[in-house]
């Protein structure tokens, strides 16, 4: 892999419009009217996630795993993508997290339990 296709895919993983990431300390990610979009193969690893309205994480043929909460309300878009629950602990997949209840693939890696309907479509 050339220097060009690394910077490529560095810029194709973040691409923030019209608000901001107000933390991605302790491997968390928290957005407060951001926008993040992981595309074509792209992987990340977190602890929390959490978005406020009008704020959307999207993940495009790309891997999100995540050891700890989800606070969201229908802003992760993982329609074409897939998410990963990993936590040491039980995990809770909120209702209503994920854009229109639909997540291409999940991977479950622990005890998870869902509060609301989720479809599969992977």
């Amino acid at each position: 892999m050339n220097t060009l296709s690394i910077i490529k895919k560095i810029f194709t993983l973040i691409i923030l419009t019209a608000g901001y990431i107000s933390s991605v300390a302790q491997g968390k990610i928290i957005f407060n009217g951001g926008q993040m979009i992981m595309d074509s193969n792209v992987y990340v690893v977190t602890k929390d996630v959490s978005l406020t309205a009008p704020s959307n994480l999207r993940v495009n043929n790309s891997t999100l795993k995540i050891a700890g909460i989800i606070a969201s309300v229908s802003n992760i878009d993982v329609q074409t993508g897939t998410v990963e629950m990993n936590g040491a602990t039980s995990q809770i997949i909120p209702a209503s997290s994920f854009t229109v209840n639909k997540i291409k693939n999940l991977i479950i890696s622990n005890n998870v339990s869902l509060a609301g309907e989720d479809s599969i479509t992977g």
